[in-house]
């Protein structure tokens, strides 16, 4: 088993003692939990990908039951950077199934420009959406794929997202000036972040990439009604 070889390994360097802690949590409990904190604790402590991907494979990360589980450990646990980190380079059609079963409303599409993999689809998605006050939505989670691909390297997850004013609503998307609370992010190959509050951000109309999404996406999103 690569769990017990590698715990070994790092006791006797004493080194990522995060990723030590982890491993002897699966050798005590080889649960899915367990599982998500050895990847989860890799990420944050640098591990790039060649390192990470064996205990991917050991562990069958990005099934379904992988997803859900550490999408309901991110939206619930405010704290819990583990389970955001163990989501990154799952499939992005395999989370928007999951997305969809947990009834989570899609509710922006952007783009950016990574200096390595090109262009970047993000897609959003809300828990809830309240149409009387407009200016909050609940326990926000954001995910990035590489144009072409299905990998995902960029995952956000927001106890919420807070607008300025009151954001605008068009062609069933949301729009406008924005902070979100109790942020964590994650992106491949490295990268970690935790705040109680994010910088502001806006969502912007120009950025919207929904017609370019491939229509099996399109067809299992939830729609803003």
């Amino acid at each position: 088993m690569k769990t017990q070889k590698a715990l070994d390994k790092l006791i006797k360097s004493d080194k990522d003692h995060k990723v030590i802690s982890a491993f002897a949590g699966v050798i005590y409990e080889n649960s899915l939990n367990m599982q998500i904190n050895v990847i989860g604790a890799m990420h944050t402590s640098k591990w790039l990908k060649n390192r990470i991907k064996p205990f991917w494979t050991e562990y069958n990360h990005g099934t379904s039951e992988w997803i859900e589980k550490c999408l309901n450990r991110a939206i619930d646990f405010d704290s819990d950077d583990y389970a955001v980190s163990a989501l990154l380079n799952c499939k992005i059609q395999s989370v928007i199934l999951s997305l969809k079963k947990m009834e989570m409303i899609f509710i922006s599409s952007r783009y950016y420009e990574d200096f390595k993999n090109g262009k970047v689809n993000v897609l959003t998605f809300a828990k809830s959406i309240d149409k009387h006050s407009s200016k909050v939505l609940p326990k926000v989670v954001e995910f990035g794929w590489i144009d072409g691909t299905d990998e995902i390297i960029d995952v956000s997850v927001m106890r919420a997202m807070v607008f300025d004013t009151k954001y605008e609503l068009k062609n069933k998307q949301v729009y406008g000036k924005n902070y979100s609370t109790n942020f964590r992010r994650a992106t491949l190959p490295y990268g970690n972040w935790n705040l109680e509050n994010s910088e502001g951000f806006e969502l912007r109309e120009e950025w919207n990439i929904f017609n370019e999404l491939n229509s099996e996406i399109k067809s299992e999103l939830i729609l803003i009604e």
